[in-house]
């Protein structure tokens, strides 16, 4: 796994935070380039099944996610309380990487719900 930080946050704390939900959702990491970056708000994700080919695209990535964060926080979102940026990137990771995992497995649902089921 490819990790790119640029978000202004404390690199050592946001490696291991996503390191941590990476290595519970049962996805192949060979491939898998992700990026941390800024938000506006308090924070979104993507999924990508294929990576772009630019000059900033991670050399030997598959698949990418990108995970941006804010630092607009407590909120209240989809039954959770997120109280602290830490909160959202361990959600925001573990839902993103549900849907590389969706992505590799292709007897696996694909949706928003089945991603945070993972």
């Amino acid at each position: 796994m490819q990790l790119k930080i640029t978000a202004n946050y404390p690199q050592d704390e946001v490696r291991r935070i996503v390191m941590f939900a990476a290595k519970f959702s049962e996805i192949n990491h060979a491939g898998l380039a992700v990026k941390v970056k800024n938000h506006r708000g308090s924070f979104a994700g993507m999924a990508y099944d294929g990576v772009c080919t630019s000059k900033d695209s991670a050399k030997g990535a598959i698949w990418l996610v990108t995970l941006r964060i804010g630092d607009r926080f407590p909120l209240a979102y989809m039954g959770m309380n997120i109280e602290t940026w830490q909160d959202a990137l361990v959600y925001l990771s573990g839902h993103e990487f549900g849907h590389i995992y969706q992505f590799q497995n292709y007897k696996a649902g694909r949706g928003e719900k089945f991603a945070d089921w993972l």
